[in-house]
């Protein structure tokens, strides 16, 4: 009898035993928003944290980055800019920017978007391993706005994208970069895009139609700056393009101080569906500062002078004077930019695909 217990004894701790060195066994797995997504290098442990592949995760969560130096020195006799400093990852969400560097276990956040990067510890430093760069599962979770839950019984890593505080974030990001457009022919929006050249010259995004035939036009800024500007790029006068209702100016800011959206924070909108939820700043009939919100209604193609031109209808209630405002998605990057049209007495409201500012 008791060799009988003795070896139940045995077996049982044999199956019970078994149990986890199988889970250890297999693949981390990661499941982002519900949806489980593959990974060329699966998520690793180190020293009790788990680490996932930077690259797989930044897409799933539609997150940027890139590899960069930490700055350039300009060569005056090569006329080019030499990378000098550290390589780094350069991960830009529309919220915050973030710089992650290999087998350090400080990175830099700019959480206002203002080039004031403070210095965060890392429970781990970032790895790059067989090619791949890897960051702590608890670092996404803190900087990334994300849920993050860990599995051990079943080796699976939940990542859930929290975009309850985006329209807040997205208004306290980019709300100072939105202008009022004001022609002798009337009035519309835009924002203010890029960088300041070595002019003083930013450049402003509207809809070609807000200064169609316009002798004057004036941009006014949040602090109700205003500023002459003149046309650089009307996208409807273009013989090899889409001529989409699109324009770019330039202002002349000199030493003054503004807030511009930067190129990185225009996004990729093939990725856009129907329902996608949307936030847009905008300066309705001159006033200064709304945001709203919608969702993608619709995804269609029109036709202007035998181009076929895809376009986004929205829900969200707008005003003529809107037009040239950014469309923001959930995760803070623009996808486009609205322009109304007045169709059988309805104001339908339409948002040209941010491929088109760049690519077109």
């Amino acid at each position: 009898m008791k060799k009988i217990i003795i070896f139940f004894i045995f077996a049982t701790l044999i199956i019970y035993n078994a149990i986890p060195v199988k889970a250890a066994n297999q693949p981390i797995k990661i499941v982002v928003n519900n949806s489980l997504i593959y990974c060329e290098a699966p998520p690793i442990m180190v020293n009790g944290r788990v680490l996932v592949p930077l690259r797989t995760v930044s897409e799933a969560l539609n997150v940027k980055v890139n590899w960069t130096p930490e700055g350039y020195t300009y060569n005056k006799i090569t006329n080019q800019n030499i990378p000098h400093g550290r390589w780094h990852a350069f991960i830009e969400d529309g919220m915050k920017r973030i710089q992650v560097f290999p087998n350090d276990k400080i990175a830099l956040v700019d959480l206002e978007n203002d080039n004031k990067f403070i210095p965060i510890t890392l429970d781990v430093p970032a790895q790059i391993i067989n090619g791949y760069t890897f960051i702590p599962l608890r670092f996404v979770s803190e900087n990334l706005s994300c849920k993050v839950s860990w599995e051990p019984d079943n080796n699976v890593v939940n990542i859930i994208r929290n975009n309850e505080d985006s329209a807040k974030k997205i208004a306290k990001n980019w709300l100072e970069s939105i202008v009022t457009v004001v022609t002798d022919k009337g009035i519309g929006s835009g924002f203010l895009y890029s960088e300041k050249d070595i002019d003083g010259y930013i450049q402003v995004i509207t809809c070609a139609h807000v200064i169609q035939d316009a002798k004057t036009i004036t941009v006014i800024t949040m602090n109700k700056e205003a500023y002459p500007a003149y046309v650089w790029d009307d996208y409807t006068q273009s013989e090899y393009r889409k001529p989409v209702d699109l324009a770019r100016l330039k202002v002349y800011i000199g030493n003054n101080s503004v807030t511009t959206i930067p190129l990185e924070i225009i996004g990729d909108s093939s990725n856009v569906e129907i329902g996608d939820q949307v936030f847009i700043l905008e300066n309705p009939q001159g006033m200064t500062g709304r945001a709203s919100e919608g969702i993608i209604s619709q995804i269609l193609y029109i036709t202007i002078d035998q181009w076929n031109i895809k376009v986004f209808q929205t829900t969200a209630a707008l005003s003529p004077s809107s037009s040239g405002s950014p469309v923001f998605n959930e995760d803070g990057q623009i996808i486009g930019v609205l322009f109304s049209s007045i169709i059988e007495g309805q104001n339908i409201n339409f948002i040209i695909p941010s491929g088109y500012i760049i690519y077109t």
